[in-house]
């Protein structure tokens, strides 16, 4: 069976979306140590104090900042490598963030995990 590699090298723009756990903590020092430019959201406060110091480039505070304005304007042609494990309108926020040629890694749906009916697969459009 063939599998793909991607490494996340070459001074790309990375974003960790909920980074304060155990993975993302992991993910944005990877990220980090590669050359990217690591952009991580995170309740604010301490969360984002503690990104900081882990050397992420831009913490953006999902509770009092606009993730996709702060995206957009700070990456107007997207981001190259995306990580996320939320799920829902997060993801949907993801793939229009990405640039063209642009890589989402997703290694959860949490937020789709919770509820009555738990997880449904969605239709993404355009996703190949």
């Amino acid at each position: 069976m063939p599998c793909a590699v991607m490494t996340f090298g070459g001074y790309d723009e990375f974003l960790m979306v909920a980074t304060c756990g155990g993975t993302g903590q992991f993910v944005v020092q990877l990220a980090k140590l590669a050359g990217n430019t690591v952009v991580a959201s995170c309740e604010g406060g301490p969360n984002a104090k503690f990104m900081k110091e882990l050397g992420v480039d831009i913490v953006i505070d999902y509770h009092s900042e606009d993730i996709k304005m702060v995206l957009k304007k700070e990456f107007s042609k997207g981001i190259n490598i995306i990580y996320e494990s939320v799920g829902g309108d997060m993801l949907k926020l993801c793939f229009n963030a990405l640039a063209v040629h642009g890589r989402l890694i997703v290694i959860g749906m949490i937020y789709q995990y919770q509820g009555e009916k738990g997880w449904t697969p969605s239709n993404y459009p355009g996703l190949c």
